[in-house]
């Protein structure tokens, strides 16, 4: 199954009832990923509420330094984050990637290997880098 992991102190992940996770998805929380009910996440599925390493050299080198030498980040990174929310009943295909401050409608469909950088509204069938509306879904 996937995994969850919590990058940083305070960061929050919520899943309702009856949801999957598939093999190799990874939820990367350093604020809240809010999951609803009957939601469908693929293999290799990447959900992220932040952007992973800061846009500094200088500090990513930091950072890279304390995980050689300490085995593990020292000081919290500042990177940019905002929650991500998975509405109920939306079936994500395998391979995306959810970015920060996304929140997907409930009853969307994402195409595999989709990257979500922007809203998707409810009962949409979106694809593409970056997606784009194809379709509609059905309740």
């Amino acid at each position: 199954m996937g995994e969850i992991n919590i990058v940083s102190a305070g960061g929050k992940v919520h899943i309702g009832d009856w949801c999957y996770v598939g093999p190799g998805a990874k939820l990367w929380a350093m604020e809240l990923i809010e999951i609803g009910n009957r939601v469908f996440l693929s293999h290799g599925v990447q959900v992220f509420d932040n952007n992973s390493h800061s846009l500094s050299a200088d500090e990513r080198h930091q950072r890279y330094k304390e995980l050689m030498t300490a085995g593990r980040h020292l000081q919290r990174e500042t990177v940019a984050h905002r929650p991500v929310r998975i509405e109920d009943d939306v079936s994500v295909g395998f391979n995306c990637a959810i970015m920060k401050g996304v929140t997907i409608g409930r009853g969307a469909v994402v195409g595999a290997g989709s990257v979500i950088s922007h809203d998707v509204a409810p009962y949409s069938v979106v694809v593409g880098n970056p997606a784009r509306v194809v379709g509609e879904s059905k309740q």
